[in-house]
């Protein structure tokens, strides 16, 4: 069904170029060699011509294999492009600003709960740590998108520029859960502390171990360089931006394994 609808649009296409360039079938037909038939099935969509003749019939109407293909497409004005690229990093630094206002709110409420127990919930520790690394990640890369775009720079698209980026997506994604995962077992361990405390006798201590090796490093560095550390998830933001890599176009995808 989609192989026909695609045969019947070429078809529409070749009609549409060769009625303005003012040629019958009769006169495209001897332009390219061959029968009027074929001119008059390729029209109607019962064949489809195979890239080499699509190549000829584009330079026998003048004009490209793609417009034969997909039509003449609206081009969108430079500035219109360009709203549109600023509106989208735009929304998406307001999202990254509400969730550092979100985030910051929550880590003082939960403060205010710990003044008497001096135990962080675990809540207040992911805000810290994955909430807002990744604020500082969008951020990043949304600034960093612009000014590449701006500035009209590209990269190129060698292989170990796309492993770069998804070893750093890589990264990225498993600190989160690595992380989530952590302060689960924190919140947990907070829950069987709780219950210790509740089921004391007069005399008894209990103490509370608040942390395992990695998620106590973490908070360690988080706190004696904190404004490093956001620095770095922004940096980490700005080179996802520079590597992402360039999507291919539907269009010279399809030409390129066409018919």
């Amino acid at each position: 069904m989609e192989g026909a609808w695609h045969m019947n649009r070429i078809g529409k296409n070749i009609k549409k170029a060769r009625s303005e360039k003012g040629y019958t079938q009769e006169q495209l037909a001897q332009k390219l060699c061959v029968t009027r038939n074929t001119i008059s099935n390729y029209e109607t969509g019962h064949s489809n011509p195979d890239i080499e003749m699509l190549q000829l019939l584009a330079e026998a109407l003048k004009t490209d294999p793609n417009t034969l293909i997909y039509g003449e497409k609206k081009e969108q004005s430079a500035d219109q492009t360009w709203r549109k690229e600023i509106l989208k990093r735009v929304i998406w630094l307001v999202i990254a600003g509400l969730m550092m206002v979100i985030s910051s709110s929550l880590i003082r409420y939960g403060n205010d709960l710990t003044k008497d127990t001096f135990i962080v919930p675990s809540w207040v520790w992911w805000l810290g740590l994955v909430s807002y690394p990744a604020a500082y990640v969008i951020i990043g890369k949304q600034i960093m998108a612009l000014l590449w775009r701006a500035y009209g720079k590209e990269i190129s698209g060698a292989k170990w520029i796309k492993v770069v980026f998804w070893v750093l997506i890589g990264v990225v994604v498993a600190y989160g859960i690595v992380m989530t995962v952590e302060c689960i077992r924190y919140g947990y361990e907070q829950w069987i502390y709780r219950k210790m405390v509740e089921n004391m006798r007069p005399g008894d201590s209990v103490s509370f171990n608040f942390a395992s090796g990695i998620l106590g490093n973490v908070i360690l560095i988080y706190g004696y360089h904190k404004w490093l550390w956001m620095l770095g998830w922004g940096v980490c933001g700005m080179l996802l931006a520079i590597l992402k890599p360039k999507k291919k176009s539907a269009e010279s995808a399809e030409i390129k394994n066409f018919p």
